[in-house]
């Protein structure tokens, strides 16, 4: 994705790891809010195009309609993006999976924490949106502890933390 978005609070979106699965419920059933993803719709869409080898294999299209396979694809360029901007952006981290999806790894967090830091100069809002917040808490928590707090409230500070809820 890039500059331009449709997504009417945001004027950018950066998908560092796109890829999802759906979130499951403590029943054991699927949440309903990702029942209407589009962003499976579009990843399944994407990954049969040859030109987009990031999506290949996140999501597939089946009888019931696209859904998602569970992988990620860590896009190194997506986040690098973030440093290269020379004007403010309002950036919705993560627009085609889930920001902490299950088997993201904390040191891909990480490595999107720092560029968030480095772009700060620039103004920058970032905009973090999960339906599985206690893992991004858990995820926050690790980098704070890491960064200290100082420069966890600077990117913190310019950055909103959302979720998806149900019922």
């Amino acid at each position: 994705m890039a500059e331009g978005t449709k997504i009417e609070w945001a004027t950018a979106t950066r998908n560092p790891w796109p890829g999802c699965s759906d979130a499951i419920l403590r029943d054991g059933t699927t949440s309903p809010a990702c029942r209407p993803c589009y962003a499976k719709r579009a990843a399944a869409r994407m990954a049969l195009n040859p030109t987009l080898p990031r999506y290949k294999g996140l999501a597939v299209f089946t009888p019931d309609g696209p859904d998602w396979t569970g992988k990620q694809t860590f896009v190194q360029s997506e986040i690098d993006k973030l440093r290269g901007w020379t004007k403010p952006h309002r950036v919705f981290i993560e627009s085609m999976g889930d920001i902490a999806h299950e088997s993201t790894p904390v040191e891909w967090f990480y490595v999107l924490w720092q560029a968030m830091a480095d772009a700060l100069i620039v103004g920058h809002w970032y905009y973090l949106l999960t339906k599985r917040v206690g893992r991004l808490g858990a995820f926050l928590a690790t980098v704070r502890g890491i960064v200290g707090e100082d420069a966890y409230w600077r990117v913190m500070e310019r950055t909103g933390v959302m979720t998806t809820t149900e019922n």
